[in-house]
């Protein structure tokens, strides 16, 4: 099992250097810096080399207000731990432990430690990376108010190997399923049982299906589908599929398929002759069917057995509050005559405390899981397994992979998940109006003529 990583006295450093940190990324909690000291920095500190802080934003005004509404919800998943000290690092901590290491090897996360920070540092590091943020995501800004920030390894790099021997590609893989409950609205509930959720999402967000792949793709263990999937992504570059060089971005969305196919030059042999873009991708998707985490990490996904129809009849339950017996009793009115069987089969009609907090965790932790990221780190090595620049693999949780098959090419890789941080009992309402809003958006568009999705 994974060691949590030592990092020498980090709750004694000093993060003043705010030049040293630039900006990485960001999801819908944090934004993310590496450390990357200039040449003419003068002290630059080594305990941070090839490493990342995570910044808690401030949330998006419209997220505030919603949550507000039920900031005194009264059940909670047991990972909430308050009023203690790293409050933040704990729940993590604890939400991992508990609920994660179950289904996934621990080797893939990086738990990292909590940094005391003042507000000063805070107010200039927001400044300094201001400009370096996607335009869409500054109306959230750094949250001054929690002076303590996340280090944690740089997954984008590899121990042991020089960063600029090391190529990742970052891919979020969003669902790998499409939901059975029979908890559903049954005016909308075909949709749900014909197409994915991230194809109804994608749908609804651009008005239009944008690419012609489907996460489920991705899951398929077909190698051909997958490597079709990874196409579709670089001909429509979405936000969730990125590479880093070096530890540095130098594809994304915002990049155009001659920036990918440059990126791909650090990773292939210069006898290599065909299309980079093929090789690059055949590469990738070898690296994951012989890895085996997308099955880990759809069976994670799966937890979510009710549906966020089913767990939101659950909420609006115990909101309503428990009988004399301190039992509570879900609404089955709206369902159909086979889900309302289900239910009742379920025992959402007559359920304890216990039961509705084992739900709750069992779906955030799913949601959380439809919303990580992987790090697919890699690196060309010579086929001798004793070669210099090579550490122990064994050590440092790194496997091998020959690519092309018989070609004498050999090549290191580590995945790690990122971004699978717990979620808030609260932002169930939320979940279900984005799914509502979904389902009748798309009940519209299936009444046009000549609309067409597949997934």
């Amino acid at each position: 099992m994974a060691q949590e990583k030592d990092y020498v006295n980090i709750k004694h450093l000093k993060l003043d250097q705010v030049e040293s940190w630039h900006f990485k990324g960001e999801g819908a909690v944090n934004i993310v810096l590496n450390y990357c000291p200039s040449s003419s920095s003068s002290s630059p500190l080594q305990t941070l080399s090839a490493t990342v802080i995570r910044v808690a934003k401030t949330l998006n005004p419209n997220f505030i207000q919603s949550k507000t509404e039920n900031k005194n919800f009264s059940l909670q998943p047991r990972w909430m731990i308050k009023n203690v000290e790293d409050e933040e690092r704990q729940q993590l901590v604890h939400f991992i432990r508990r609920h994660i290491y179950s289904i996934l090897i621990p080797d893939y996360f990086d738990l990292g430690e909590v940094v005391n920070v003042d507000r000063l540092f805070l107010e200039n590091l927001g400044k300094f990376v201001e400009n370096q943020r996607p335009t869409e995501r500054r109306i959230t800004g750094m949250d001054l108010s929690k002076t303590a920030v996340l280090l944690q390894k740089d997954q984008s790099l590899i121990p042991g190997f020089s960063p600029n021997q090391v190529f990742c590609f970052e891919l979020k893989p969003k669902w790998g399923y499409v939901t059975s409950s029979r908890l559903l609205d049954p005016t909308t509930a075909h949709i749900k049982y014909s197409f994915c959720r991230n194809c109804l999402i994608s749908q609804l967000r651009a008005k239009a299906k944008d690419t012609d792949c489907c996460s489920l793709d991705f899951y398929s263990e077909n190698k051909e589908l997958m490597i079709k999937a990874f196409e579709s992504y670089v001909l429509n570059p979405r936000a969730f599929f990125k590479i880093f060089h070096n530890g540095q971005l130098c594809y994304s969305s915002k990049h155009t398929i001659n920036d990918f196919e440059r990126a791909l030059s650090f990773i292939i042999p210069e006898s290599h002759s065909n299309s980079k873009i093929t090789f690059g991708l055949n590469l990738l998707v070898d690296i994951l069917l012989q890895d085996g985490i997308l099955k880990q990490v759809k069976q994670l996904q799966m937890l979510d057995t009710l549906d966020i129809e089913g767990i939101y009849l659950i909420y609006c339950a115990v909101e309503k509050g428990a009988d004399e017996n301190g039992f509570y009793h879900c609404n089955l009115d709206n369902l159909s005559e086979e889900g309302k069987e289900e239910a009742i089969k379920l025992g959402l009609n007559n359920f304890t405390e216990d039961q509705a907090i084992k739900w709750f965790e069992d779906f955030l932790v799913a949601t959380a899981a439809k919303d990580c990221s992987l790090m697919i780190s890699l690196s060309k090595i010579n086929n001798n397994n004793n070669n210099e620049q090579s550490p122990n693999f064994e050590s440092i949780n790194i496997s091998k992979i020959e690519f092309p098959i018989n070609s004498g090419h050999y090549y290191c890789y580590k995945v790690s998940v990122i971004d699978l941080d717990p979620r808030e009992v609260e932002r169930i309402p939320i979940y279900w109006k984005v799914d509502q809003e979904t389902r009748l958006h798309f009940l519209e568009c299936l009444k046009q003529t000549n609309y067409k999705i597949t997934c």
